[in-house]
């Protein structure tokens, strides 16, 4: 029985070509993804700071009708209340909200302000 070649070949795989296209694609859509998934997660950080100062916002509300009902004389409490002010007296013992960027907060005049993300 003679072997005849017919130019077609049985072989299964992908040509150095198709590997190469694929390659490539692959190459650019990671250029694409990656700076877009880094921007995620600045803006992820940005929107936890700004949960945690709503709720620092919020521990100091209470704590300033917290301190009127007690002595009522008190009415400037808010201008000049700090951090341990707060810390003392509305979160639970050893959890203080941080910032996920490593900022810190401070309350300057009602407002609270994060070192890294701003008011």
């Amino acid at each position: 029985m003679k072997l005849q070649l017919t130019g077609k070949s049985n072989d299964a795989g992908f040509t150095l070509i198709e590997l190469i296209t694929v390659i490539v694609i692959v190459g650019i859509l990671a250029t694409v993804a990656i700076p877009k998934y880094i921007n995620m997660t600045d803006e992820a950080f940005g929107a936890k700071c700004d949960s945690h100062r709503g709720a620092i916002a919020s521990a100091m509300a209470l704590t300033y009708c917290a301190v009127l009902l007690n002595d009522p004389t008190q009415d400037d409490w808010l201008v000049f209340a700090t951090m341990a002010d707060v810390d003392d007296s509305m979160f639970v013992s050893g959890f203080t909200p941080t910032c996920p960027s490593g900022g810190t907060y401070t309350l300057t005049r009602c407002n609270v302000s994060c070192s890294v993300h701003g008011v």
